[in-house]
């Protein structure tokens, strides 16, 4: 109801919402969403977790994301945090065997995120082919990045591509 107060026209990013809006009597506007496109059509979407592993260079075994930000800020707020947690989660009993693997934005290099990275043989950053990373080859995602939330939610909630 306050919503519905509130606003004349909603513009909506997710094709779940409409239901949802539409029971409530909320006007909007959906046009989909072009990040969730890029996605669905990015033949990365196809791949099994084996053939992304291969394809990435990858060692099989489990593995954490860490999605740190497309923007220099964000990989220096985040990297040293994800570098903590990864060292911490590793010394548990259990955890030796865990590996980590940075979504390498596309306006990044590996070298932007080599000095949080270090020695450190358990992470990996992999670029060009971070559209589908969360999904079938990690177990847990952590992120800063606001668009890949979305991405992940949506593919999780609404579609096939769930892990």
């Amino acid at each position: 109801r306050k919503l519905r107060a509130w606003v004349d026209m909603l513009f909506i990013i997710f094709p779940f919402e409409k239901e949802y809006f539409s029971s409530h009597g909320v006007p909007y506007v959906y046009r989909g969403n072009p990040l969730v496109d890029a996605v669905d059509l990015s033949p990365q979407t196809a791949f099994t977790r084996e053939e992304f592993l291969s394809a990435a260079g990858l060692p099989e075994g489990p593995y954490i994301a860490l999605l740190a930000g497309s923007r220099k800020g964000e990989i220096r707020s985040m990297m040293p945090g994800f570098m903590a947690f990864a060292d911490a989660l590793r010394a548990l009993p259990g955890y030796e065997h865990w590996h980590f693997v940075v979504a390498g934005a596309p306006s990044r290099t590996p070298d932007d995120y080599a000095p949080y990275i270090g020695g450190r043989d358990y992470v990996s950053v992999v670029s060009g082919l971070t559209l589908m990373l969360p999904l079938p080859v990690t177990r847990i995602v952590l992120m800063e990045s606001a668009p890949f939330h979305l991405t992940v939610f949506y593919h999780i909630c609404c579609t096939k591509n769930t892990p």
